[in-house]
């Protein structure tokens, strides 16, 4: 069954997911702290990503969108976030993605899912990478 869990079958279910204007990816991927550098318990969550895309061609060019929480300065966030996305770029392109086919954007703090966040949960939501399909015009 699909529930994102390891279930009864031992494999663990999908953990990336097409939706309509963007891959829903349902484990966070982690970087060094206060760094552009993946955290390897990542990999495996980029490498679905990657496989997902290679089985897609039709969803064409997706923006690799990263964002941080509300804390440090809006200058370093923006190029934290930008490092970030980045970073992701060049591992999708390791993976045999087509670099054509990605960008890459920071937003740093200016796209929070949850403004006046306190809690280190909220922060954590608040710090996230997204795939975003780019809708040709």
């Amino acid at each position: 069954s699909k529930n994102a869990f390891e279930d009864e079958d031992g494999c663990p279910d999908a953990t990336v997911l097409v939706g309509k204007k963007k891959l829903k990816v349902l484990r966070r991927i982690s970087f060094v702290y206060d760094d552009t550098r993946i955290k390897t318990d990542s990999f495996p969550v980029l490498d679905e990503v990657a496989a997902v895309l290679r089985r897609n061609p039709q969803l064409g060019h997706v923006s690799i969108e990263g964002h941080t929480d509300a804390h440090g300065p809006a200058e370093y966030n923006l190029k934290l976030s930008e490092g970030r996305a980045r970073s992701v770029l060049e591992y999708l392109v390791g993976q045999g993605i087509d670099r054509n086919r990605l960008q890459a954007r920071g937003y740093g703090k200016s796209r929070l899912l949850i403004e006046g966040a306190t809690t280190d949960d909220e922060h954590r939501k608040n710090r996230r990478v997204e795939f975003v399909i780019v809708v040709e015009e």
